[in-house]
C-alpha cells in the first residue's frame, strides 16, 4: 500500500487544517449558522481530574437532524490555549481540532458529519498553564450546516470492551480488531484507557497482505487520550484489519476494572463507490394468459326404456 507518510511515529501530527487549508475559507465566507459559546454555566469537567483541561457541552440549538460541512473556533484568547477538541455528544462523533494559529476547519467535499436534533457539542480545552484558565474568558466555535444529506457521510466505527486487570503488577495484554467494510478513508484514531492502561499499538492489515504501523503510544495515560490525526486523509481498502494490542498493569491490592475503546473517524471514498447504489433493472414481466374455465359437458341422455310386449 502506498502512504504519503510514516506512519509508525509514536504520534502522529494533530492538525486541524489538513482538512481544508485555512488559505481556501473563501468558499465559508458566509455568515455561521449558529454560534456556540462556552462559558462556566456548561463547564463539565471537574478540575480535580486534570486542572488544565476544560470540557464543556454546549447545547447545539438544533430541533432537527443537521449535517455540519465545517466549524471555526474563536477562542478569547489564543495564547493561554495549547490545543481544543469537538465531539457531538450524543454519537461520540470527533469534528475537529484546534491549536493556535489554525481557523476553519472544513470537512472534503460531499462529507458532513450529522448533528442530532437536541444534542450537544462538546468543547475540550487544554491550557498551557493553570493561571492562563481564569484570563481565557469565553470561547466560540461557529457551526456551518449543509441542507442536503452527504454523500458520504462521516461516522465513527471501531471497538469496545470491559478488561479486568488482575492486582500483582504484571502486564495484562489484550488484542482487539475490526474490519472495514466499504473503501474508506480515516481522518483520525482515538484509543481510550483508564488508570490502568500502560501502552497501545494500532495496526492496519490490508487485504494484500501488507501492513502499517498506525500509531504506538508507549507511555499512555488517561489524560492523553485525545484524538490522533492523520496529516493527510488515509485510504483504507475494503477488508482491511484494524488491529489493536493494548497494554494493562495493575499494582493495587485488588482487580481493577478498565476500559479498552478505539474509534476511528472516517468517511466512504467516492473513487471506489459501489455501484451497486443504483437499483438493478427488472426484466418485464409477462403475464400469464388466463386460464379458459372448462366447457361444460351437457348430460347424456337417457336411453327409452324398453316397451313390455
Amino acid at each position: 500500500m502506498r502512504i504519503a507518510k510514516p506512519l509508525c511515529a509514536v504520534l502522529i501530527a494533530i492538525s486541524g487544517l489538513t482538512l481544508q487549508a485555512a488559505t481556501q475559507r473563501g468558499a465559508w465566507e458566509q455568515p455561521a449558522d449558529v454560534v456556540l459559546h462556552a462559558t462556566s454555566r456548561n463547564l463539565q469537567r471537574d478540575t480535580t481530574v486534570d486542572p488544565l483541561v476544560r470540557r464543556y457541552e454546549v447545547p447545539g440549538e438544533q430541533v432537527k437532524d443537521r449535517w455540519i460541512r465545517a466549524i471555526d473556533f474563536h477562542p478569547s484568547d489564543s495564547s493561554s490555549i495549547r490545543s481544543a477538541f469537538f465531539f457531538v455528544d450524543k454519537t461520540g462523533q470527533w469534528l475537529g481540532s484546534w491549536r493556535p494559529g489554525e481557523k476553519l476547519v472544513a470537512f472534503p467535499e460531499s462529507v458532513a458529519a450529522l448533528l442530532p436534533a437536541a444534542s450537544k457539542v462538546v468543547i475540550e480545552i487544554h491550557y498551557s498553564q493553570a493561571t492562563d484558565i481564569d484570563k481565557s474568558g469565553d470561547q466560540s466555535l461557529a457551526l456551518y450546516f449543509t441542507d442536503k444529506k452527504p454523500l458520504r457521510p462521516l461516522t465513527g466505527i471501531g471497538v469496545e470492551a470491559r478488561v479486568e486487570v488482575p492486582a500483582g503488577g504484571d502486564l495484562v495484554r489484550i488484542k482487539k480488531e475490526f474490519a472495514v467494510i466499504s473503501d474508506s478513508y480515516a481522518l483520525s484514531v482515538r484509543p481510550e484507557m483508564l488508570t490502568a492502561g500502560r501502552s497501545v499499538e494500532i495496526t492496519m492489515l490490508d487485504p494484500s497482505g501488507g501492513s502499517a504501523v498506525l500509531l504506538n503510544v508507549e507511555d499512555f495515560s488517561k489524560e492523553n487520550g485525545d484524538p490522533y490525526i492523520f496529516e493527510q486523509p488515509l485510504f483504507i481498502p475494503k477488508g482491511t484489519r484494524i488491529v489493536a494490542t493494548a497494554v494493562y498493569q495493575n499494582s493495587e491490592a485488588q482487580t481493577l476494572e478498565d476500559l479498552f475503546k478505539l474509534t476511528v473517524s472516517m468517511y466512504p471514498s467516492d473513487e471506489h463507490r459501489l455501484t451497486s447504489y443504483e437499483p438493478t433493472p427488472r426484466r418485464p414481466v409477462r403475464k400469464a394468459a388466463p386460464k379458459k374455465a372448462p366447457a361444460k359437458k351437457a348430460p347424456a341422455k337417457k336411453a327409452p326404456a324398453p316397451k313390455r310386449p
